[in-house]
């Protein structure tokens, strides 16, 4: 478990992936939908999702932590994954230029679906 009390819901890619209080987890990476920022836990290195809106700002995100000495392969691909998972596969669809991206209905997309799929799970057991 982790520090936030976050339940492990399952695997994407390889990365656990945990449903908190106020969000959801990737490896060490918390997003918190409430907030709007998704912090590495471990280094508490946090990022404030409003200023992302265009997808060239994500590209950078991923260069900039990539020079950081203490992110580590899963830790970049676990972002990777939460960025996904946030802003959709075609927020930066081919390389055209998406945005600007909505970050309030993009949050509101993942938790729709997050509740619909543990509603699915729920019906299934």
């Amino acid at each position: 478990m982790t520090e936030n009390k976050e339940r492990l819901v399952g695997f994407k890619d390889g990365n656990p992936v945990f449903l908190g209080v106020n969000g959801f987890a990737y490896g060490f990476w918390s997003l918190d939908i409430e907030k709007k920022t998704i912090t590495h836990t471990k280094r508490h290195y946090e990022i404030d999702l409003t200023e992302i809106d265009t997808c060239p700002e994500i590209l950078d995100w991923i260069f900039h932590l990539r020079e950081k000495t203490w992110i580590s392969g899963p830790d970049l691909l676990a972002f990777i994954t939460a960025m996904r998972d946030l802003f959709g596969f075609d927020a930066c669809a081919w390389g055209e230029e998406q945005g600007p991206l909505d970050l309030d209905k993009q949050i509101k997309k993942m938790v729709d679906k997050t509740f619909r799929i543990a509603a699915k799970r729920i019906e299934e057991k």
